[in-house]
């Protein structure tokens, strides 16, 4: 593959490994921003919650085997499954009496 451009109108088409490079860099960013966010999100419940650390790690580990899942799932049906997804961290309930 070889990187270069084409010009449609007046915006430019990536090819080759320009179009790999920056589809791999989004990617990253959005496995990123999705993992630290439902890692701040799980430490943050389980410390309302009274978890021990070794329950706050499962719950972790949890989250990395769905995240890994995910990406199998999404490189083997080219398009996007997520198995981890945050809703909205409401908390309405949780650990209430």
């Amino acid at each position: 593959m070889e990187a270069a451009a084409i010009e449609q109108g007046s915006a430019k088409v990536q090819t080759g490994w320009a179009r790999l490079w920056s589809s791999m860099a989004a990617a990253l960013v959005a496995v990123l921003v999705g993992f630290g966010g439902t890692l701040t999100l799980i430490v943050q419940v389980s410390q309302h919650l009274g978890a021990t650390p070794d329950q706050t790690a499962s719950w972790v580990v949890t989250l990395c085997l769905a995240i890994a899942g995910s990406i199998f799932l999404s490189v083997r049906y080219r398009m996007p499954i997520t198995l981890a997804f945050p809703r909205k961290a409401n908390g309405a309930g949780i650990g209430q009496e």
